[in-house]
Parts: structure tokens; sequence; C-alpha cells
């Protein structure tokens, strides 16, 4: 848990009081200004004495009594003449006075009398302009941090962020600046927004070690909460080593072992998570509470009941002794720590009203003590996280409480509770604005995605009501891609709001320095060099956050995201023909469920799995990746397995439909489906077109395919590869035979360069790539697109490609090895380069799972360009392409296995069958020529 460190005055430079003084006291010239400001000087040298002192005695408890009697008669100096400055229009005085004032109370935990004193400090300068706003910025800092401790949380946001707009207008540094960032970064960790907050205190100590003021105490304190970001994104290692740095020090070793009991137990370490914590003196007060909350914990974890329910009991006496100490946050997390433990002890009911409370303490605007109610607005809730899993927790204890008992009401709490819990997800991925607090964020999701599923569907079982069904595929939905989702919605805006143009601009520039620092970054190996480009890279990354904040204040930004939500069934029915059929499948480790949406009706099916199919899906994928021309292909039996258990078991529902819109999830995202094959050895492909989406939030319709510009090809490497070190471009000899015949613009080899490619992408509707790429399964952000070698850069990166401005491309043909993989995120699917285009703004994309075979592809691809301009929709001229590739007589029978076919998929929108819409215009123009025909008729008729 983040800690702050006891509010420490700091004192104005004497030069700086002076010149402030000079610049904007209002001389009246008369004997009792003059005296004023004698007093003044009095009470602040008196001040600066104490100051001094404080700074000198570190722990002697004798000497911080000393500069404490000197404290109080500073505030009793200032006191007196407060008043009589204000009266005299001496307002740059009464100012620092209240100010002083207002640092003393504060440094005295004396809390309600010190902010009183910001505020007029607040009022006294806005109430005179001429005063200098750097003025402003300290009583803004301290304001912000008590209206923050004391829970206000709106009036801390607005004092943080006056402060910060201060700093803005001031390049150079000012006095307590780290302070700021500091408790920003706090803010952003209590939220969730683990990166940012990372940035925030990066940002507060390089600050202290630039300056003069570097007080190792308070390095160390940002150092420990820098820690606890750390810890809570689950990068231990990292909070370690920072520890260990702090340890030498000899300060704050209490919270270094209670940090590090923490590690252990999120490590599953009890013996050693105890061990520190029975290191800990804290002698009372609230950091005893959160170590007997924790030590209750281990001891629930090792069911040592009896220990556990002994410290629980401590915690709360010592909450009794003194129930300020407590702010809110740590209460719902002693209530939570109880429940959890009455669960353990199968007191449900009990925990229950615990989980309650809890969730009451975590939502600033929420006080319903009834387990059936929940929250339904999170604008006062903060700490987020935690209210989820509360939330979630509380539908597990209802959901366990209707099996013991059978009674509907709680399995319908629970899936209340549920609903509760993903509002409040969908609005904490509103707030961030990066996709990696997105993703951390669904990772924890995560480990709940089935339980709100498996509630619905039971209900749907006894009550037979379809909008139980309905909420069960909206559950699953909503554990899709939904951090792409909001990403893509901002992107939109940012390339095509005619509003803010100017902000755009300062978006994507930041953007692409952030990109260009982080590609540097993974090549530096000097630590000093690194350490500096880190900094660099900490302040874009805080300066992107705040233009994105800009952007959310946009007329659009509603709007933009509105689009992004998942669509009702009724919705997407509504948009899909007859011969259409949506089926997403959910996975969990012990069943898939599929559901499976038609124009008419939504079915769901369940089929129990084990270890046996998540290793048949590794086993198929690997003999898919591993053909080898002449050897026999082993993955036919493994194909006609996974066939069984996720297509026939809904095939009767597919009797009338021809094309497949398929959802995968988690490892089914590897699985090019339509090489599938049933009991007759025929592949999916031969009945079915098929493509695939993310999640039905990017179900949206198309109506044709436009290449009236023709299309932009390129081919880096038709006639010579490429080899160094560090690179490994062989020659791709079919790449010219794939593009050549295209209309547009084509360029090849030593033309294909990335800049010439980055000034023509968004000119065409249709983009289409033959060449190499690399993906990095551990870090997305160094996955490529290669092209000419002899170009100065290369390599068009992943979040090169996610910064693009892609709203005029319709369709991009993803034709290099590897370019639809990439590491997988559970809920959240593949972190691959065809995602990053469709960040970029281009919502079809067709790609390639592996790595396969230069001819086979330059024909399938040859075929699908020739069945797009005849219409045909995007997965039917695909699937076409696939059929003549099998059906081609002249193609070796040893090419036919699907390792060289199936790799390529479409990802992208739902589209109409052009055909379908032909023979309405077929039919008009019968008509139309029937009645041009009795016209004429009638004509000659008439003549007679």
């Amino acid at each position: 848990m983040f800690h702050l460190k006891r509010m420490r005055p700091l004192i104005f430079p004497f030069i700086f009081l002076t010149i402030v003084y000079l610049a904007y006291s209002q001389q009246t010239g008369s004997p009792n200004a003059a005296a004023l400001e004698k007093k003044y000087k009095q009470a602040n040298a008196v001040y600066s004495r104490a100051n001094n002192l404080f700074n000198k005695v570190g722990d002697d408890s004798l000497g911080v009594v000393q500069s404490n009697i000197l404290y109080r008669q500073a505030l009793h100096q200032f006191a007196d003449i407060i008043p009589a400055l204000i009266q005299s229009g001496l307002d740059s005085l009464a100012t620092q006075a209240a100010l002083y004032s207002g640092l003393i109370y504060h440094n005295l935990d004396s809390i309600k009398p010190a902010l009183q004193h910001y505020l007029l400090a607040i009022q006294l300068k806005e109430k005179n302009t001429l005063l200098a706003d750097s003025l402003l910025f300290q009583p803004c800092i301290f304001a912000g941090s008590i209206y923050y401790k004391t829970g206000n949380i709106d009036s801390a946001l607005y004092f943080f962020q006056k402060a910060e707009k201060i700093k803005s207008a001031y390049a150079n540094y000012l006095e307590d600046e780290p302070r700021l960032y500091n408790v920003l970064g706090i803010i952003s960790y209590e939220t969730g927004n683990l990166r940012q907050s990372i940035n925030y205190i990066n940002k507060a100590l390089t600050l202290m070690r630039q300056t003069d003021n570097n007080d190792p105490l308070l390095v160390a304190n940002y150092q420990l909460n820098l820690a606890s970001a750390y810890i809570r994104l689950e990068e231990y290692k990292d909070a370690k080593i920072l520890l260990a740095s702090i340890t030498p020090l000899n300060i704050y070793k209490d919270e270094i072992n209670q940090k590090l009991g923490y590690i252990a137990i999120k490590e599953k370490n009890y013996v050693a998570a105890l061990d520190y914590y029975n290191k800990l003196i804290y002698p009372s007060g609230k950091k005893m509470i959160d170590v007997c909350i924790n030590k209750s914990s281990i001891y629930r974890l090792t069911k040592q009941y009896d220990s556990a329910t002994y410290h629980i009991a401590k915690a709360k006496t010592e909450l009794l002794r003194d129930n300020a100490i407590c702010s809110n946050a740590q209460k719902a997390l002693l209530f939570q720590a109880e429940a959890e433990l009455l669960k353990d002890k199968n007191n449900p009911r009990l925990a229950l009203s615990l989980y309650q409370q809890a969730i009451i303490h975590f939502s600033n605007n929420f006080s319903d003590t009834s387990i059936l109610s929940n929250p339904k607005q999170f604008s006062g809730a903060f700490l987020y996280i935690d209210l989820f899993n509360a939330l979630n927790h509380k539908a597990e204890l209802l959901d366990s409480l209707y099996n013991s008992t059978k009674n509907i009401q709680y399995l319908e709490a629970a899936l209340h509770s549920y609903e509760s819990a993903y509002q409040l997800s969908t609005y904490i991925e509103k707030t961030y604005n990066a996709d990696e607090a997105r993703i951390f964020l669904n990772k924890i999701k995560y480990n709940h995605h089935h339980r709100p599923i498996d509630v619905s569907l039971r209900l749907f079982e006894l009550t037979k009501k379809n909008a139980y069904l309905e909420a069960a595929f909206f559950f699953d939905q909503s554990n899709k891609a939904s951090s792409l989702t909001l990403g893509m919605a901002a992107n939109d805006l940012i390339t095509s709001s005619p509003f803010t143009d100017s902000l755009l601009h300062r978006i994507r520039s930041i953007k692409s320095t952030i990109t260009r620092i982080a590609i540097a970054n993974s090549s530096i190996i000097d630590s000093l060099a690194l350490k500096k480009a880190n900094i660099i890279l900490n302040e874009k990354e805080i300066e992107l956050d705040k233009l994105q904040e800009d952007l959310k204040k946009q007329p659009e930004w509603k709007f933009r995201v509105e689009k992004g939500k998942i669509p009702s069934v009724e919705e997407i029915q509504k948009k899909i023909n007859p011969k259409s059929a949506i089926i997403s499948y959910h996975l969990s480790p012990k069943e898939i469920v599929a559901f499976v949406v038609t124009r008419n009706k939504i079915y769901h099916h369940k089929i129990l799995i084990d270890s046996i199919f998540f290793n048949a899906v590794e086993l198929y994928k690997q003999n898919l990746h591993n053909s080898t021309v002449g050897k026999r292909f082993a993955g036919g039996p493994i194909g006609n397995y996974l066939f069984n258990v996720l297509v026939l078991p809904i095939q009767n529902k597919l009797a009338q439909t021809e094309h497949l819109v398929i959802i995968p999830d988690d490892e089914l995202h590897y699985l090019p489906f339509e090489s599938l094959q049933d009991g007759n050895q025929r592949y999916v492909v031969e009945k079915f077109s098929i493509q695939y989406l993310y999640s039905t939030s990017f179900f949206n319709t198309e109506k044709k395919y436009n290449n009236k510009n023709g299309i932009l090809s390129i081919a880096p490497f038709t006639r010579i590869g490429y080899n160094s070190t560090h690179n490994n471009f062989p020659k791709l000899a079919a790449s010219f035979e794939e593009i050549k015949a295209l209309k547009g613009l084509t360029l090849i080899d030593t033309a294909a360069t990335k800049s010439r490619f980055l000034k023509e992408i968004n000119h065409y509707p249709v983009v289409h790539l033959a060449t190499h790429a690399f993906v990095d399964n551990e870090n997305a952000q160094n996955s490529y697109v290669a092209f000419s070698s002899k170009d100065s850069a290369s390599k068009l990166y992943s979040s090169e490609i996610s910064n693009l401005q892609l709203d005029s491309t319709e369709l991009v043909i993803l034709s290099a090895c590897e370019t639809g993989v990439g590491k997988l995120i559970k809920g959240e699917g593949l972190m691959s380069l065809s995602r990053a285009f469709a960040y970029a703004g281009c919502r079809n994309i067709i790609t390639s799972l592996w790595r396969a075979e230069d001819l086979s592809t330059s024909f399938i691809l040859q075929r699908l360009h020739y069945y797009l301009a005849k219409g045909y929709s995007k997965p039917r001229a695909l699937q076409e392409a696939k059929l003549d590739f099998l059906k081609n007589n002249e193609i070796s029978p040893v090419l036919k296995s699907p390792s060289y076919w199936a790799h390529i998929v479409f990802i992208g929108n739902y589209e109409e069958e052009q055909s379908s819409t032909n023979w309405v215009w077929v039919a008009l123009a019968i008509i139309l020529f029937g009645l041009l025909n009795l016209f004429v008729f009638y004509k000659k008729d008439s003549k007679r």
C-alpha cells in the first residue's frame, strides 16, 4: 500500500521572497503598512529558524520539540497580522503568511486549520491577478493532499490539476514540484493506471535528483511508492531490486519488510511472508492495521483459522481505538479480509454482509447494505480494481449460497453483482488512455471471466428466459478485445475529427516520438544511456496522457466510444442474412461454450473438454507450421478430432448456412477453422466461407469492395534477398507474380521502401504487402514488416503501424509470414501485426498465421484478387481461391495439405454477398425491359 511521508514545510529562498515582495506588494506609504511589513519579517524569521532546526534534527525527539515550539511561535505571529495584511491590501504578504500558517498546522497534524489557511492563500492570490501564478502552486498541492487523505477525491483532483496547469506555464523548477508528481503517481496507482503511476513517480525522482534538495528520506519514500506500483503490476523482480537499493540506507525498514512480505504472499511463499511480517515493529496505528490484515491472509491461506481470526480482531481493535486514522479504503480492505475468512470458515451469510460493507466503503456514493443491491454509478469510486474484485467475490459467494439452498434469488443476485462489476470495468477502461493499462485490467477481469457466463446459462436452463442466454452472450463478448475496441475508437477520433486539428497533430507527433524512443531503447546496451532515454520516454508518456484527457472533452469522443459498444443480439440479427451465422467460442479449462447467432435465433452448446483438447490444439498448430515438402501431413486425425469438438455439435444449427463469422477465444485464435475435416475428410472450407472477428463490438456491415483507385502493392524482395548479422530476408521469387497483374501503384525491390509506402498508404483503398515480417512473441512493439533493405529505415514496427492514419484504407492484404500471430493475451487475443493495422483504422485484414510456401501463397492471393474483382465478398473470394488451389490438377498433391493453404485468413467486417444484391438489379432490369417492350408495342399499336 502507498504511504505519504509526514508533510515537511519548505521555505522559499529569502531572495525569492524579497523579489516577490518588491514586485507585488502594494505600498501604501502609511506607517501602518511599514509596521505590518516589519511584523511579517519577524514572523518569517521565526518560521525559517523552525524550518532549519526541523530539517537538522531528524528523529531526535528533543530537537523536534524545540522546532515545534518555534513553529507555534511563528504561527501565533502570523495569526496576529494576517487580517491586518488583508485589510491593508498587502496581498502578497498575506498570501505567504496564510501559506506558511497552513504548512505549520499541517506539520503539527492539525489538518482542518491547515486546509483553511491553504484555501485562504488560494483565495487571496486569485483576488489579486497582479501576483505571480506560481504563488498558487504550493497551496494547491497541499490543499489537494488534504482532500485526498480525507477521501474528497474530486476536490483533490481539482487542486492537483490546477497545480499541474500552473507548472506547465513555468519552465523553471517550482518548490515542491516532485511532491506533485509523486501524489499524481499515487492517484494513478489507486485508479489502476499503474504504468502512468510509474511515469509520474519516476518524474518526481528525476526532479529530486536534479535539485539541491535531494532529501534521501523523501527519495526513498518515492522509491517505496514506485515499488508498490511494480508489485501491483506483478513485476516482482523490479520491485525487489528497488527495495534492495533502499535497504543499505538503514531507513524505512518496516515498509521494506512489509512490501517483501506482500510479495512473498503473492509468490505463495507463506513461511517467508510471515517471517517478514514478524520483523515489523509498528506499535499501533493504521500501519499496524495493514500488517494485521496481511498476517490474517497468510494464516487463512495456510488454514490456521484461529490465528487468522486473532489478527482480524486485533486490526478491528486498532480501528476502534481511533476510527479517524483509517481511510475508507483501509476499512474496506479490513471488511473484505474478514469476509474472506468467514467464507473459508463456511459462514457465507455473514461473509456476504461484510463484502457489502467493503463495497460501500470502496464506493463513495453507494450506501445500500442489502446484499441484493449493487452500485450503478462509479464516478465517486477510487480504488477501482479493489471494488471490481469485491463485487466478483460477492457474486461468487452468492452463487455458492444458491448451490446450497437452491433459492434462485441468490443466483439472480450473483448475476446482478457480475453485471455491476462489468459496468465498473467498462467505466475504468474509458478512464484509461493507454492500451497497456486496459490490457492489465483485462488480465484482472480474466480471473473471473467464465463465472458470469456460467451463472447466466444456469439461469437460462432454469427459467428458459432468452434474456439470460443473451446476457451470457454479452458477457462472452465483453471478455474479448475490449482494450482494442476502445483504442480503435480513440484512434478513429484522432484520425478523423475536424474540430481539433492542432490537438490531434500534437497527439500524433508525441505518439511517433514515443514509438521512436521505445524502438531505440530496445537496442541500447549502456545503462546510463538507457536511463536518460527512459526519462525522456516518461516525460512524453505523461504529456500524451494529458493531451488524450483533452481529447476526451471533445464533443465527438462520446459518440466514438458509443460506436464501439457491444450490439444487442437483435441488432446483430437485423444485419446478417439467412445464410450467415455467427459462432462465438468461450473457452474455459473444463468446457467450451459455443454461441450461435442466426437471423432468427440464438443458441448455445456446451462441450466438456480437458487437457487432451488443449494438447490437440497445440499439436495441430505444430503440424500446420512444420510442413515438409514430400512428407505426409500428420495433422489430419487431429483436425478431425477438433472438428468433432468445435463444429459437429452445432452443425445441425447450420443447415442453411453458407457463411460463418467466427469469434475465437484464447488458444482458438491459432486455429484456421477452414482446415478442420469432418468424418468424410471434407474440409470446412468446402462447405463454408469463413471470416474472423475480434468481438461483436466490431460487427459492422460493408456494402461492397472498392478498388476504383487501384491497389497499392509492395514487393521488396522479388529479385534478391538480404542477409546480415541481424536480418535474414530471403528472395521471394513468387511475390512478383502475386502482384504483377494488379492495377494501381506497384512498388518492387529498391522502389519498395518504407518511406514511399508511408507516403502512399492512405491514398489507396486496398494495400497488398508481399514481403517478409518478424513477430516478437514477448514484446509486440519489436514486431515489424520489412521493406527494401537499401532504405535507411527498412522496418515498419508494430507501434508505428498502430499510429498510421488508415481511415481511407478498406483492405490490407498481408502476404508476409506470421502477420496474424503474436503473443496471446488471455481475453484480448493475439498481439499481432494485423491487430496493429486494425488499430490504425483498417477494419479488414487478410493475414497469415504461419510461415508458408511462397508459390502456394502467390497462387491463392492471385485468385483472391480475381474473385474480388468479380464482386465476391472478401470471405467468399478467399474461399473460392482456396478451393481453386485444392482443385487445380497442375498443383502437386503434396502441396494440398492445410499447411500450404490454410494460413491465409480474413479478419474484418461482415459483408453481404454481392451476388445476392445482383439479383435485385437483374429483376429490376427485367421489369424495365418488359415495360419498355410494352411501351414500344403500345406506340406501334396506336399508330395503326
